[in-house]
């Protein structure tokens, strides 16, 4: 009998090879979309799941606190908060306190000097809390300082080879000597939130660990927790921590935050690396489960639409004794053929466009999706349930027609049957002009973020980070740096040199800020909520055309400003709840601390608010301090546009030769903002093409099942045509219940594309206003789309000739 099912349904299929075809290729398209979206979201939500116990792993995070309400989230904490928790809180099994070096490594390669800047420093319990596993090395590869762990990547780029155990290297910069190898490892996955290429022993900067103690809070601490103890235990003990170390006047609090929830959990200063988005993972999710749904729809509305071309079949089956199960039975193998096929199809197609993806995204998700081992088993689900939801409903109808009347012919289509056929195509319709609408709005926002005036001018600028130095050394340093840039002004075609310790373009972790306090003197309230502190020099605003448009520039950076002025942003003032002009501002004395303090500087200047960072986040509120060199991390060079090549060649000989040891590695400024809307552009690539995959399916869907209203209703236009109907006529009697379809559609859909790319825009500080135009805009493309659609195979129907419809009449 299976046998028997299994003939019949291949002959059926092969049968009506437009349907089948039209089916096997929309689920394709949709199993394919589906299978790539979900490679996406499995690679974000799969961050840190590689780790054995990660569930019991945390990081400790510092947040400050200002009337109960945690005003600024930091990702890191005090060096001594692992010993201090393993000693004093009860369920703490074990700790790892690490540090993200920010300065690079410089690596003497034979000749050349090499930059490494995905360095961490880790102490001996980093492999206790992390399941990295060494290939080689010594047991223990952190008990000695200048000790260093390479990926094998990283070992093969230095070495040539990948086992480099027990040779040594020279390193230059901050972290000068001779470093040992003391162990390889397999490079980390490309979905951990705290990536490293290099590992240096903690040992190594022991000093700077035990001089910042508990006065700074520039560590990575993560602790795993004994089995049975809960978050909320400890977390009930983390105050006595606070209140044991840190002096009463400090609002800080101290959280845990679960290892796997890190990446997708925005909103903390200092991570490791950008931070995903939840909420894209959860919209491409929505478009992935859009686009399955979709092709299922069309199934089911072609499937139903079918079934009176195939009554007397099932009719005469009835009659030779076949019993509603069977038929059941049958028509649900067809069904599972058609989506066997599809998913058979998909997963081939993921294998041939893996490649592409990856590389549009820059992530390795389709490797990472074949050996989780899941991807077998969820198209394996979605097909079993896909026949399942496509097939049981064209099933019931088919197998309930009556023998008698099929076999006459008398068979019309159910008013039930209809409904359902016009509820599927208004949800293909809503979901089409969401998508429509969305992918608009989403590059509408890509592109004023990317054209939005930033207040500064950083075309043609170039940025480099600035050689750590000896402070003993202060004074030969800052004659270097001074050298080079009298030197770099001589030529025409350098427009400004200027140091800093944070520019534009740079992230969230490039900035010093503080909570200690903060107001002026006898007009605003101490303020502990988290602002920005920048260091520069007095050349800083001139060469990133930044405007002070209230007060004065700072002097010579040997005159008294340093010790007794400085100038804010707008943002600040704001931030303070200052409500006078900028040019109020001036002579106030701003207060750093508390209500006791009696530190205090004269504003002399308030620039005007620019975007350091992305559009994505507000304006820092912060204070510009005329800087020591010791702060002053970035060199900023603004070029002009003629002869570039040439200037910039020059710029590396003037750097080479007041840096030798320190390599020419530059970037242009603006460069460093497009980073920054990397993920938003690949976002709105993804959203953008799924949506045409999504809109063609639902397309091919529209086509096939206007296809067959056509031939069903072939003999009402033969008569149309026979009494006088012209072609025009009848595409728009056919037509106006499709488009009435895409009325209902622009009905349901409009507020639902309010409410969904409204609350996206919330994401960004600086968004557009959502432009209501695309409503209507998006309703007449779905209503064009669909005419054109349904009136080509409308009128491909009313061409032919009536006498080869109505001669069996």
């Amino acid at each position: 009998m299976i046998r028997n099912f299994v003939k019949i349904a291949f002959r059926s299929l092969l049968k009506n090879k437009a349907f089948t075809l039209i089916n096997i290729f929309g689920l394709f398209i949709g199993l394919t979309a589906f299978l790539l979206i979900y490679a996406y979201v499995s690679f974000e939500q799969g961050y840190d799941q590689h780790h054995q116990d990660a569930e019991r792993i945390y990081r400790v995070t510092t947040w400050n606190i200002a009337d109960g309400v945690g005003t600024n989230k930091d990702a890191m904490s005090f060096s001594p908060m692992g010993s201090a928790m393993m000693d004093d809180i009860a369920g703490v099994e074990q700790y790892t306190t690490t540090m993200k070096l920010y300065e690079s490594l410089i690596f003497k390669v034979g000749d050349e000097l090499v930059n490494e800047n995905d360095v961490i420093a880790a102490d001996e319990r980093f492999f206790d809390i992390f399941s990295y596993k060494l290939t080689n090395g010594e047991e223990n590869p952190f008990k000695d300082p200048n000790s260093l762990v390479l990926t094998k990547s990283a070992a093969m780029r230095l070495f040539g080879h990948g086992n480099p155990v027990g040779e040594t290297m020279e390193v230059r910069g901050i972290h000068a000597g001779t470093f040992k190898i003391t162990g390889v490892m397999d490079d980390p996955p490309g979905n951990t939130h705290y990536k490293f290429k290099v590992l240096m022993s903690f040992k190594t900067i022991e000093d700077r660990a035990q001089e910042d103690g508990w006065r700074g809070f520039n560590f990575y601490t993560y602790v795993k927790l004994s089995k049975g103890t809960t978050r909320e235990q400890v977390l009930a003990q983390l105050p006595a921590i606070k209140d044991k170390f840190l002096p009463p006047e400090l609002t800080l609090g101290f959280f845990l935050q679960p290892l796997t929830d890190i990446h997708l959990e925005a909103g903390y200063t200092y991570e490791a690396e950008p931070s995903g988005n939840a909420r894209t993972v959860g919209f491409l999710l929505v478009i992935a489960l859009f686009i399955i749904v979709i092709a299922w729809v069309n199934y089911i509305n072609l499937s139903t639409a079918k079934a009176m071309d195939r009554a007397k079949e099932v009719g005469l089956r009835k009659v030779v004794g076949a019993g509603k199960f069977q038929l059941i039975v049958q028509f649900l193998l067809e069904s599972l053929f058609i989506n066997l096929f599809a998913a058979i199809l998909a997963l081939t197609a993921l294998q041939l466009l893996g490649p592409v993806y990856n590389n549009l995204l820059g992530k390795d998700l389709t490797q990472a999706v074949w050996t989780s081992g899941s991807l077998v088993q969820l198209l394996l689900g979605i097909t079993v349930v896909g026949s399942l939801l496509s097939g049981f409903y064209p099933a019931m109808v088919l197998s309930s027609f009556k023998p008698i009347t099929a076999l006459k012919g008398k068979l019309r289509d159910s008013s039930g049957g209809i409904l359902l056929r016009k509820g599927l195509v208004v949800f293909q319709f809503v979901a089409s002009l969401i998508l429509i609408a969305g992918t608009t709005i989403v590059y509408m926002q890509i592109d004023y973020m990317k054209s939005r005036d930033l207040g500064v001018d950083i075309d043609h600028a170039i940025t480099l980070r600035m050689p750590p130095h000896d402070p003993e050394q202060r004074d030969e340093y800052h004659q270097k740096y001074e050298r080079l840039r009298s030197e770099l002004e001589r030529s025409p075609n350098v427009m400004g040199v200027a140091t800093a310790s944070a520019i534009p373009g740079g992230g969230r972790n490039s900035i010093s800020g503080s909570a200690g306090g903060l107001s002026i003197e006898g007009v605003t309230e101490v303020n502990r909520a988290n602002r920005a502190d920048c260091y520069i020099d007095n050349h800083f605003f001139a060469a990133i055309g930044a405007e002070i448009i209230a007060g004065r520039n700072y002097f010579d950076p040997q005159s008294a400003d340093r010790a007794k002025n400085i100038i804010v942003n707008e943002a600040l003032l704001d931030h303070l709840g200052f409500e006078g002009t900028p040019e109020e501002a001036l002579n106030l004395r701003l207060k750093f601390g508390g209500e006791t303090s009696e530190r205090m500087k004269t504003i002399i200047g308030v620039v005007k608010n620019y975007n350091r960072r992305s559009l994505k986040d507000d304006i820092e509120p912060t204070v510009f301090h005329l800087g020591y060199d010791d702060f002053m991390t970035s060199l900023v060079v603004k070029l002009s546009a003629s002869d570039l090549t040439t200037t910039l060649a020059a710029v590396k000989e003037e750097w080479l030769q007041t840096f030798p040891n320190v390599p020419f590695d530059y970037s242009f400024m603006d460069q460093n903002f497009d980073a920054a809307y990397k993920e938003d552009q690949q976002f709105g690539s993804i959203f953008g093409t799924f949506s045409i995959l999504a809109m063609a399916i639902a397309g091919l869907g529209l086509l096939g099942l206007s296809s067959f209203i056509a031939i069903q209703r072939s003999k009402e236009i033969g008569v149309r045509k026979v009494l006088g109907a012209s072609v025009a006529n009848i595409v728009k009697l056919i037509s106006k219940d499709f488009l009435l379809l895409v009325g209902i559609a622009f009905l349901i859909g409009s507020p639902l594309v309010y409410l969904i790319m409204d609350g996206w825009l919330d994401n960004y500080a600086f968004r557009i206003d959502l432009p209501l135009w695309t409503l209507p805009v998006s309703g007449f493309v779905l209503l064009l789309i669909t005419f054109l659609t349904v009136a080509y195979q409308t009128a491909r129907a009313a061409s032919a000739n009536p006498v080869d419809t109505l001669r069996f009449e």
